[in-house]
């Protein structure tokens, strides 16, 4: 790993095309995990496979997604899990195909069958076997770059902590860390509570609320930069020690 990566500074340039979500993912793959190799994405074959199964091509975006990392578990299946081609299909009712479960099956992310012709399209959510398809975010490729950085962030808790913040401290951890240019989007589980991405070099941070219902969960990419973070935002951490009881974190963070 690159000690000092600011994945907020590689993402200032915006994610305008499914290009720049693809050079950001590159980078931060780079940067936070190991970089992209051949052998990381699917084979085309298989690719081709799953299309004919689902009786439709997929969108280029979540295409070329496949065929540049739909095998790298570490940006791909640590918390959450992107659905291996060969499971691919539609949901129960048949309006969506179904690229993305949450680790315990209770939510899923997918594209509406009707989207299936265009490029990028919007990227719906909901919570599994009740409930209806709600937008999560408009693109697939902008979906993406919020999956790696959730499972480089959830995937292990050894240089990682989460802490509920109270009002006084969330001005505190906004003013920190710089917002990273991220859309903010709905946590599955509840609507009326969003997420926000912040960033320095070394150290990436999720906060999940506004308040009253406010999680920040953080990330170093050293034990240094982890007790940064927490030396900064004096808020109730869940560890003190570098490992964190899960069973203390609300369901969203659990593995």
């Amino acid at each position: 790993m690159a000690g000092g990566f600011d994945a907020g500074a590689a993402l200032r340039a915006g994610l305008d095309d499914r290009r720049q979500a693809w050079e950001f993912i590159r980078r931060f793959a780079a940067g936070w995990a190991a970089p992209l190799a051949p052998g990381d994405g699917a084979s085309l074959d298989v690719l081709r496979a799953a299309e004919q199964h689902i009786g439709a091509e997929l969108p280029a975006a979540l295409r070329e997604a496949y065929l540049m990392f739909g095998r790298r578990p570490d940006l791909t299946a640590r918390q959450d899990r992107l659905v291996p081609l060969r499971e691919l299909g539609l949901d129960d009712s048949g309006t969506a195909v179904v690229f993305r479960v949450e680790n315990q099956y209770c939510a899923e992310w997918g594209v509406m069958a009707a989207d299936l012709g265009l490029a990028d399209p919007p990227v719906y959510v909901r919570e599994r076997g009740r409930g209806r398809w709600e937008p999560f975010l408009d693109r697939v490729s902008v979906a993406c770059v919020e999956m790696v950085l959730s499972e480089v962030l959830l995937g292990s808790w050894k240089l990682g902590n989460a802490c509920p913040l109270p009002g006084e401290l969330i001005t505190v951890a906004e003013s920190a860390y710089e917002r990273m240019a991220l859309p903010e989007y709905p946590l599955w589980c509840d609507r009326g509570i969003t997420v926000r991405w912040f960033s320095a070099p070394g150290k990436l941070l999720r906060m999940d609320g506004r308040g009253p219902y406010c999680w920040l969960i953080a990330r170093g990419s050293t034990m240094a930069d982890l007790e940064s973070i927490c030396a900064r935002i004096p808020g109730p951490w869940a560890s003190s020690q570098g490992t964190i009881e899960v069973s203390d974190l609300p369901r969203t963070y659990q593995m």
